[in-house]
């Protein structure tokens, strides 16, 4: 069997008949619908409160998806965002279920190439080799987006927002604030993203393990059908991940189960478990 990492997506091994490809974090038919110059432009990556890096955005790619998913539905995707720009630049038109979907469907796929560009996510198994922070893959939202599951990507955490920054294209991404405080490591598991193309600007957040919720500036508004884009207000600054906030519930709880745990001797593990004690 091939040991070359599978399709983030469809999760087929990359052997000899399934050929890596490059997926841009953004294509030219969705640049081209928001009015971004793709080969001539540059993207500006955050970190913090301050610009991180400017790259050329022709060259913003990652080899983390088959062939097969490249050129077919994502590539539809892909397609069809000029009616979510349209949709955006009417100002005064509902977001239908089906825009809707288109829009959290490409955000998503973007949200989860972010997760191997800046998360590390494509090297969650050597997490003890790793220099730099990481999150943890959330691999079943990833299946779920590719199997068209409905229920998923539309219960999926997305705010829209619009932006006041003069920004062509941006991302932030990295971990949110989190509750409890003083467990800054549960960031790992709500991988965070912010996406700016010129006024447009989402957020898309991913947390896993614990149940949760979220907090949001209050210009941000859910992604759902029937907003429009005209009662989106505009935000100032630069994006950051840490715009959001996510409280995790039952944490404490938990960690103090595991710590009873650990304490246990093991005639007592089996005791409560309902094992033999002899």
């Amino acid at each position: 069997m091939s040991q070359s990492k599978p399709c983030m997506f469809c999760f087929a091994e990359r052997g000899s008949n399934i050929r890596r490809s490059a997926e841009h974090l953004l294509s030219r038919p969705v640049a081209r619908a928001f009015g971004i110059d793709r080969d001539n432009g540059e993207v500006s990556r955050f970190s913090g409160d301050r610009r991180n890096s400017t790259v050329r955005l022709n060259g913003l790619k990652r080899k983390s998806v088959c062939v097969a998913c490249n050129n077919g539905w994502m590539n539809q995707l892909e397609q069809a965002m000029p009616n979510v720009a349209a949709w955006f630049f009417a100002g005064d038109r509902s977001l239908d279920e089906g825009l809707n979907l288109t829009l959290r469907k490409w955000l998503l796929t973007r949200h989860l190439l972010l997760c191997e560009i800046d998360g590390n996510t494509a090297n969650f198994g050597d997490v003890d080799e790793l220099e730099e922070d990481y999150v943890v893959p959330p691999s079943s939202l990833a299946r779920a987006v590719y199997e068209d599951t409905v229920d998923a990507i539309a219960g999926a955490p997305i705010a829209l927002g619009r932006s006041s920054a003069d920004l062509d294209f941006a991302w932030a991404f990295g971990h949110p604030a989190v509750r409890p405080e003083g467990r800054p490591q549960l960031g790992r598991f709500a991988a965070t993203s912010g996406l700016t193309m010129r006024e447009f600007q989402a957020w898309v957040t991913t947390p896993i393990i614990f149940d949760y919720e979220i907090y949001a500036p209050p210009e941000l508004q859910l992604c759902v059908p029937g907003l429009r884009a005209e009662d989106l207000e505009r935000r100032p600054g630069i994006p950051r991940s840490t715009d959001l906030t996510v409280a995790f519930r039952g944490v404490e709880e938990t960690a103090a189960a595991i710590d009873r745990l650990a304490s246990m001797s093991e005639s007592e593990i089996r005791a409560i478990s309902g094992g033999s004690t002899t």
